[in-house]
């Protein structure tokens, strides 16, 4: 559904004056010319059938979006459009994992649908939508990739990403599902070292499949959660979520460079992209579009939040671009053991993923009984 441009506007990202149809909003033009993907970090049923995720896409510039436990327990909360799916799959005796998932895997293929045609002009290389395993897998090597395969297959639609934790059981379930052809967001990134991971499985995965003699252009990104950093040092450190950015741009350059990724790409394979998530600023002394203004950076994506978005859009501009050099992140570490840190945010983000997974599936339980009573 597309709305009227004339006069003010209340939208869901808070917009006053829509930008003309079919042109990106002059910041987000800068990030384009930058050569960045902008995706938004929010899904939701109401936001697909209110024609809200269309004008994201045509006249914001949008041309991604993911999805997380979180979003999933924001979207189903007290939102009366989920009521009919909700009852019919109670109806069927499933349990709320189960309808968490079924809501999640249709409200995935309709964003899928509105952004296919940005996936096919670009050739695949951007126009995607990811969907989350349930977090309980991410100790589970062989459950993980089990599920990730049956995922895929149930959404049903070419420009879907699997998104999968880069814990020590998620990493060989990532390289295994890429080395089945599958699609991959990489997630639970804190540092420089496991954006290198990440993309060492992915090359590893690519490689068995040239071996293999299959097609070498499988998609991944590689979610990089930046402002953590900031709110977990602050005001000791402010600013090492950039810098860990800036020195994770430049680890992964240094994978996708070199004969062993040069001989791959001529075989057609495409690198993994970095994608900044965790990218909204709760200082208001930084702004809500801190982290956006920040990241620019070629081949990159960024995952925004609606309300960055909203201040960006409003009144934000690109400040500083990624030089993938790791001298600031030496610098502002200071006594910091970021590898060490890292690790214990990673573990601190998959505790909080579960968290956030296990609060949709009370509700559902409980909507489920009174829709099957």
């Amino acid at each position: 559904m597309r709305h009227g441009t004339d006069g003010p506007v209340v939208t869901w990202l808070g917009f006053r004056t829509m930008p003309s149809p079919g042109s990106a909003p002059q910041p987000v033009r800068a990030l384009q010319a930058a050569g960045q993907q902008v995706w938004l970090d929010d899904l939701s049923r109401t936001s697909i059938q209110s024609g809200l995720l269309v004008r994201a896409i045509e006249q914001w510039g949008v041309t991604g979006v993911t999805s997380n436990p979180a979003i999933v327990a924001r979207a189903v909360r007290g939102n009366s459009a989920y009521d009919a799916a909700i009852a019919r799959q109670a109806g069927t005796g499933s349990a709320p994992e189960q309808i968490a998932m079924g809501l999640a895997v249709e409200d995935v293929a309709g964003a899928a649908d509105l952004l296919r045609k940005v996936w096919v002009e670009s050739g695949g290389a951007d126009g995607w939508v990811s969907i989350q395993l349930p977090p309980r897998l991410a100790d589970d090597t062989a459950a993980s990739v089990e599920a990730a395969l049956m995922l895929h297959e149930r959404v049903g639609r070419s420009n879907v990403l699997i998104k999968m934790p880069a814990t020590e059981a998620g990493v060989p379930a990532i390289e295994e599902v890429l080395a089945a052809g599958v699609p991959v967001t990489v997630t639970l990134l804190l540092t420089p070292g496991h954006v290198a991971e990440a993309a060492g499985a992915f090359v590893r995965a690519i490689e068995r499949r040239a071996a293999a003699g299959a097609p070498l252009d499988v998609r991944s990104y590689a979610a990089l959660y930046v402002s953590r950093w900031d709110r977990d040092l602050a005001p000791d450190a402010a600013g090492l979520g950039i810098a860990v950015a800036d020195a994770a741009y430049g680890a992964s350059r240094s994978v996708f460079s070199g004969p062993r990724w040069e001989e791959l790409t001529h075989r057609g394979a495409r690198p993994q992209t970095l994608l900044f998530a965790s990218t909204a600023s709760r200082d208001p002394e930084l702004g809500a579009g801190y982290y956006v203004e920040r990241l620019a950076a070629a081949g990159t994506a960024n995952t925004v939040p609606p309300d960055a978005l909203e201040a960006f859009v409003s009144g934000g501009s690109v400040r500083s671009t990624l030089r993938g050099e790791p001298d600031e992140l030496e610098r502002l570490a200071g006594g910091v053991d970021v590898d060490a840190r890292g690790a214990e945010l990673q573990a601190g983000a998959a505790s909080g993923s579960a968290d956030a997974w296990n609060e949709p599936l009370v509700e559902l339980e409980r909507r489920a009984g009174a829709a099957a009573g």
